[in-house]
């Protein structure tokens, strides 16, 4: 009897990972890029300075 309901138990619990592992989460998407945000900002805002394209002196 109990060599029936530890067996049971063991297939139980091997479904339920089985059921888990269909239901994975995709990966995150990755962070924007500096220079993707900058291009999608230009495009949004034409004409507009958001950040100097090379380093300013001084600050």
């Amino acid at each position: 009897m109990a060599g029936t309901v530890r067996t049971a138990c063991l297939i139980v619990a091997m479904l339920l990972g089985l059921e888990c592992l269909g239901q994975a989460q995709p990966p995150p998407p990755p962070d924007a890029t500096c220079h993707q945000v900058r291009s999608f900002f230009q495009r949004l805002q034409p004409g507009l300075k958001w950040v100097p394209e090379t380093p300013v002196a001084g600050e």
